[in-house]
């Protein structure tokens, strides 16, 4: 018989503290990741409003790690995505891909969530 707890994709949540903690099932981790607020670690947009950089807490383990940077052109066509592991290192990819597509395309960037 097959046991389906051994295909289980293991989910996580971010505690007040910011650290990754295990849930302990997917109704858990369903239920944080709809509710939670500290799932968007960072969003920032240049101020034409032509590209968007997010940072989110991903809740399940992605090549590279839990935490997803992401930046859109106009028509949420993606034009970089990198991944970390905590959310100290996210905070820092996210200034970075701001910074390196401000020089890229002279843009200025606005935060809009923190």
């Amino acid at each position: 018989m097959v046991n389906l707890e051994d295909y289980e994709i293991r989910r996580y949540k971010l505690n007040d503290k910011k650290e990754i903690v295990p849930c302990k099932n997917v109704f858990e981790w369903g239920e944080w990741f709809e509710n939670a607020e500290n799932k968007r670690i960072d969003r920032s947009h240049s101020e034409d409003g032509k590209i968007l950089i997010s940072t989110v807490f991903l809740g399940i383990p992605h090549e590279g790690g839990m935490f997803e940077t992401m930046a859109f052109e106009e028509e949420m066509e993606e034009i970089a995505c990198e991944r970390c592991r905590t959310y100290e290192d996210a905070l820092i990819q996210h200034h970075e891909v701001v910074t390196l597509l401000g020089i890229e395309t002279n843009k200025k960037f606005t935060k809009t969530v923190k």
